[in-house]
């Protein structure tokens, strides 16, 4: 069974993009290509298995995040209409959690990356995540929710 998730980690992390592309400047341009993306894996073979990784502070091909807390939580946010199975994401601080956490109605997957279980565990206890990674920083198997449930 094919299942997705998508990831677009430039699109969106700094004002500085070209906006001939109609992708830079706003908050709203710098986000769309993202919630464009996501689109197509749903379109394709269902909402109910693609997802939505939103990895704030993550380094990737040297991305530098000027401002983590602007467009994460409306990273959040776009994708809700699409009903996508899961959101998952990187921790990114307290408050962007707390944030990120109270925006998505679906199942939400916490990566805290180099926590002990313990810190991990915290993110279910206070209701922030439905899952927390305990491996890498991949969801290596998007149909996790369903084994663990």
């Amino acid at each position: 069974m094919p299942s997705s998730t998508t990831e677009t980690p430039s699109a969106y992390r700094s004002r500085g993009r070209p906006g001939r592309t109609g992708f830079g400047g706003s908050l709203d341009n710098r986000i769309r290509f993202a919630v464009e993306v996501a689109t197509a894996p749903a379109d394709e073979i269902g909402a109910d298995r693609a997802g939505f990784r939103v990895p704030p502070g993550n380094p990737f091909n040297d991305i530098a995040e000027n401002d983590s807390h602007e467009p994460h939580p409306a990273l959040a946010r776009a994708p809700t209409p699409l009903d996508l199975a899961y959101l998952h994401i990187g921790h990114g601080g307290d408050e962007l959690l707390h944030a990120r956490s109270k925006l998505w109605p679906n199942t939400l997957v916490l990566n805290r990356a180099g926590t002990d279980i313990a810190t991990r565990a915290k993110g279910i206890e206070d209701a922030l995540a439905d899952i927390v990674n305990v491996g890498v920083m991949a969801l290596a198997d998007p149909d996790h929710p369903t084994h663990t449930a």
